[in-house]
């Protein structure tokens, strides 16, 4: 990543490259310090201008406007300094007094004998508000990824490369969207690549384009598919971490990304890149096509791109890792004798982790009993006869079921024939298919000197398919005495039994339905359209406006191809034999009910024929005891399409100067930004009509999909200022004052308000210091105000009521107390998971409030000036979350929420509602600003650009040296802030149940070597060790319980370190070849479900060869 402070001021070499200086461009520059100028300037005309930043300390440019050359642009800011600028090679200037100085303090960046390029500098002009200026000058930290790194890596796509910085450590890509917390409802958004800066949620990160709003990704939410975005035609990426409502708007908690997209290209450009694992499978092909051009007299320029990027199926069954799920969980005698481990340890590691209630396919689990009350304790026999028996659908083989030693969780154990835990359908899809199409134009028209017209159009295609990673299938199902498809040898045992105890007990079947037929793959096609159109120019030359409306939609057909017709899989699978031929129970008698157990998984909610006519013989029978067959396939098996769409409507006017013309403080005058803008925010949702009607799997369980649609429009004023309070003074060459304010009205929660304050100080040429405090608020998205409420049919529920009086010990010193409050003084005590029946009510939450995260940074910038070359950077961080939206994630923490808070005036409390006895009736577990976040940290980055010339003599090529990366001081996460001890991450290296975590330390290091045509990169990433387990063990959050030796045999993953290498090399201008290694030693990932977002510290597809080929013409 470029650094964010350096000696010089250049644009980016992606930029440098569609630089011209013989055509005129639209320049727009106010009165401004000269340096601060040039960064302008390079900007606006895409060059790379390298200057000692002594030489511009203390001078002013003057404004210029209007079309330029840009040699004609440099004498006019130039003229009264005492400086020039000449070209050292095309696209690239260098501004000095002598030349030759100004190559010695750069590190060589003139052309010395056998070298042929200069020495690039990859610090930019950035924006991070409304007012340009330089990173370094930036009051918040900002970090800054360029297209070069993207190709310097063989990386696909920018947001590749994001995942390198380490406040964006949990971003997701493409190929692992759909479990990122986002409201995918179900496959909606698979396929998407989102950005998760600090982990705090894609929901917590604005990301922009051109400073501009993007139309969301994911329904009902915030989140863009940043997928989307046109890679051929970005020139960088800043990433602003340290809040940015106040000035961008809501949503930006944890930053904001914002992406600059080259907007004055001229020519042609391609890459094509192609991506092979060298394990197999998981192939990615990219390629791009990007022409521009002036026309009318120079006065307007247009650029069309298109770009086509594939990344192909790696399925579960893949990869060997996947297949099996090692976790930490409690142990037991037998378990740790089965591994060979000293049973004092509490929990240990389990590296074949199974359900022991469910085989694993092709097989069955026949369990005898009711289901297991008949069986003997010591062997599991019921008179000799296996009561747990293994059945193989594809063999016919009958034997003992292996349960394997078990956990203190007898549904979970080592090895054995169960299915192992958490790995799902191993013709599931690890990383889908996903395929992009990305049309994207820009044009821009001078109608005036100080009127510029300009438009953006983007249309992109992603379609991503694959087989569900996790199917959710019938489990647990009954097998009748008279199934006419039971085997011999079963019917054989059940008259055995009949015989010996005077009944054949029942016979359940546990299984997964896995066979290929039925498990068909989803689609998911999204359609993107982006439209934005606007005026810019100059009121003065120190006043600048800019004006644009945005639109933008995004339509999303997702198509599931394995609902299973529950009605008709269980009517199927009671099969009987009838004059010679096998039919359904319910062909026979169609009054006949279908045969369920009280404990049947997935459990219809209407025990009776809905989707097919029982009477007309239209039932096929089902055996479960082979492979289906296409016909039994077809009967049970449909699919079901749901439909999103989103729709996003801008209007943003901005005006920004300098106060110099009219107003100058003795330090200078000053910049500020102020603007309105529109926003209409639209979504929804709609499900599939065989879903409505209660027919699908969710639909027959009384789980009825409605459609989700809602709206929100917020009207937003906004200030910024940037105020010179010092200047060229001792102990202040600069000191700045920064300070901003948006002021928003939302037709859903009404008012709401974001600042923040900052500055910077140069005490020396060497060092700045930098700091700002950021209040920033996110509104509730669509999906968390008006997904519809709905109530769930109830059960016996398994929880743990705090307030039976068997538990009242058990929780805070307010526990008794509030119970006494809550149920009557003879409130029966429950068992556990013999609650009567509560209901449950889950959906949205119109009268939610906006989040607020107070942030704050401090940080400083080292550029020493007898070091060259070399930048020291560091930024602590602390970000607090308030009011955070979110759900009870299970229903006993909204009972112990409830029970042990100080009081019983709580939100815990008012979602649970009681009978007159004392018992839960029911529980809300809608959206509520329940949680709080914090964050604390430090960032930190160290470049280094030098030549070995002086040490070896002759031309060594220049070295760019990097290390950066994050320390994390504080991570925790309280579900319901109210209840300290609701803590879901702690402040070490710990892991949360969704499968993320974070690290203490995580840490990119790069060397870059350059010399004429050829290139030469190593890099490597370290993250330090976390709790290994997915599962907060008993204990586990207690540095107590941790600090006892036999805790767990394996508590921590273990440090990690990923390598990279890679090359290239140029034949000519219009070809470039790379080679490019990634995970060069084929490490494995910690954490190896199939269903987690974040893999870490690498994704399944192992050690993976790019090769790539790039030019222009």
């Amino acid at each position: 990543m470029a650094s964010a402070a350096a000696i010089c001021i250049a644009a980016p070499q992606a930029l440098a490259q569609t630089g011209t200086t013989n055509s005129t461009q639209q320049v727009q520059l106010a009165e401004q310090p000269l340096g601060d100028a040039l960064i302008a300037l390079s900007m606006q005309l895409g060059v790379t201008i390298l200057v000692d930043e002594s030489l511009v300390n203390g001078q002013t440019a003057p404004a210029v406007s209007g079309r330029q050359t840009l040699e004609s642009a440099l004498e006019a800011i130039l003229a009264e300094t005492g400086l020039e600028a000449e070209q050292s090679e095309p696209g690239t200037f260098v501004v000095a007094q002598r030349i030759s100085e100004i190559n010695s303090a750069m590190g060589d960046a003139g052309n010395r004998p056998g070298d042929s390029e200069p020495l690039e500098v990859e610090t930019v002009v950035v924006t991070g508000s409304r007012i340009q200026r330089t990173a370094v000058n930036a009051p918040s930290p900002i970090d800054i990824v360029t297209t070069e790194d993207v190709d310097r890596f063989g990386l696909n796509e920018v947001t590749e490369a994001l995942r390198f910085a380490s406040p964006a450590l949990l971003s997701s890509q493409a190929f692992s969207s759909g479990n990122d917390g986002i409201d995918d409802t179900e496959f909606g958004a698979i396929g998407i690549s989102t950005l998760d800066l600090r982990g705090l949620g894609a929901e917590r990160t604005l990301v922009l384009v051109n400073g501009r709003r993007h139309v969301a990704g994911a329904p009902g939410s915030a989140a863009v598919d940043v997928g989307t975005i046109p890679q051929a035609l970005i020139e960088r990426v800043e990433v602003l971490t340290g809040g940015g409502s106040s000035i961008y708007g809501a949503d930006a908690v944890s930053g904001v990304v914002n992406y600059i997209l080259r907007n004055d290209f001229e020519g042609i450009e391609y890459r094509l890149n192609y991506g092979q694992p060298t394990r197999g499978q998981g192939e990615s092909y990219a390629g791009s096509l990007a022409m521009g051009g002036n026309f009318a007299d120079d006065r307007g320029n247009a650029v069309i791109s298109v770009e086509y990027n594939r990344q192909t199926q790696l399925r579960t069954r893949d990869r060997d890792f996947l297949q099996t799920a090692g976790q930490v969980w409690p142990s037991t005698p037998e378990l740790a004798a089965a591994l060979g481990i000293d049973p004092r340890f509490q929990n240990v590691f389990i590296p074949d982790l199974r359900g022991s209630g469910i085989a694993q396919p092709p097989g069955l689990q026949l369990a005898f009993g009711d289901p297991f009350a008949l069986l003997d304790a010591d062997d599991r026999t019921i008179s000799g006869v296996p009561g747990l028996q293994f059945f193989n659908r594809e063999t016919g083989e009958l034997r003992p079921f292996n349960v394997g030693p078990q956990t203190q969780f007898s549904s979970l154990s080592f090895g054995g024939d169960g299915a192992p835990f958490g790995v799902g359908n191993l013709d599931g899809a690890a990383i889908p298919n996903v395929e992009r199409v990305i049309i994207n134009g820009f044009a821009d028209y001078d109608v005036l000197p100080e009127l510029n017209v300009y438009m953006e159009a983007k249309y992109a295609s992603n379609k991503s398919t694959g087989n569900p990673p996790i199917p959710v299938r019938p489990t647990i199902v009954p097998i009748a005495r008279d199934n006419a498809f039971l085997p011999a040898e079963v019917a054989g045992q059940l008259d055995s039994l009949e015989t010996a105890i005077g009944f054949a007990p029942p016979v359940i079947a546990n299984f997964q339905v896995s066979d290929p037929l039925v498990n068909q793959p989803f689609e998911n096609d999204r359609d993107t359209y982006r439209i934005v159109g606007g005026v810019r120019g100059d009121i003065s030359p120190a006043l600048q406006y800019d004006v644009s409306a945005n639109y933008g939609q995004t339509n999303t057909t997702s198509t599931t191809n394995d609902e299973i017709l529950l009605d008709r899989f269980f009517a199927g699978i009671d099969a009987v034999e009838s004059n010679g031929e096998v039919v359904c129970r319910s062909t026979l008698d169609p009054s006949a009910p279908l045969n369920f157990l009280p404990f049947t998984f997935p459990r219809p909610a209407t025990p009776g024929v809905a989707t097919f006519d029982a009477a007309g013989g239209a039932c096929v029978p089902i055996n479960l005891f082979a492979p289906f067959t296409q016909e039994q396939v077809d009967f049970f098996r449909t699919s079901i399409t749901q439909r999103f769409k989103i729709e996003q409507f801008v209007i943003n006017a901005t005006v920004t100067g300098n106060s110099s013309s009219f107003f100058e403080l003795p330090a200078g005058g000053i910049n500020y930004a102020a603007g309105f803008e529109y926003r209409d925010e639209s979504s929804r949702f709609e499900p599939d009509s065989l879903e409505t009607a209660g027919l699908g799997e969710r639909g027959f369980q009384g789980d009825l999909p409605e459609t989700v649609s809602g709206s929100f429009d917020v009207f937003e004023g906004f200030v910024e200022v940037n105020i010179p309070i010092l200047a060229d003074l001792p102990f202040a060459k600069r000191l700045d004052l920064d300070a901003s304010v948006r002021v928003a009205d939302y037709s859903t929660i009404g008012g709401a308000t974001s600042f923040a304050v900052g500055g910077v100080w140069q005490p020396t040429e060497d060092v700045r210091i930098r700091t700002a405090f950021n209040r920033a608020v996110r509104a509730p998205n669509i999906a968390e105000l008006f997904t519809p409420q709905r109530v769930s049919n109830g059960g016996v529920e398994v929880l743990v009521d705090p307030c039976n009086p068997a538990n009242l010990d058990d929780g805070s010193d307010t526990r008794a107390d509030n119970c006494a409050l809550l149920v009557p003084a003879n409130f029966p005590n429950f068992p556990v998971g013999f609650q009567p029946a509560t209901a449950l009510t889950s959906g949205g939450n119109p009268n939610l409030n906006e989040e607020t995260a107070d942030t704050f940074t401090v940080g400083f910038a080292f550029t020493p000036q007898f070091l060259p070359g070399l930048s020291i950077v560091a930024d602590y961080y602390n970000i607090q979350i308030d009011d955070a939206i979110t759900q009870f994630p299970e229903i006993d923490l909204v009972l112990r929420s409830c029970a042990d808070a100080p009081t019983i005036n709580n939100a815990a409390c008012d979602a649970i509602q009681r009978r007159p006895d004392g018992s839960v009736e029911s529980i809300l577990l809608t959206a509520l600003n329940l949680s709080s976040s914090t964050a604390r940290g430090i960032d930190y980055q160290v470049r280094y650009a030098f030549n070995l010339d002086e040490w070896f003599g002759g031309s060594t090529g220049n070295f760019t040296a990097e290390i950066g990366g994050n320390y994390l001081i504080e991570r925790e996460e309280q579900v319901y802030s109210a209840i300290p001890e609701s803590v879901d991450i702690q402040t070490r290296e710990i892991g949360d149940a969704g499968g993320r975590y974070f690290p203490r330390h995580a840490i990119n290091a790069s060397l870059v070597w350059n010399k004429n045509d050829f290139s030469a990169n190593y890099g490597f990433t370290y993250l330090s060790s976390v709790l290994l387990s997915t599962f907060i063990l008993p204990g586990a959050d207690n540095p107590e319980a941790l600090a006892d030796p036999f805790f767990s045999n394996v508590t921590e993953t273990g440090d990690a370190f990923v390598h990279n290498l890679g090359g290239s090399y140029r034949l000519n201008d219009s070809a470039e070849l790379s080679v490019q290694v990634n995970n060069l030693f084929d490490r494995e990932p910690f954490d190896r479900r199939v269903d987690s977002s974040s893999v870490r510290p690498v994704g399944p597809l192992g050690r993976v060869i790019q090769f790539g080929i790039r030019g222009r013409f």
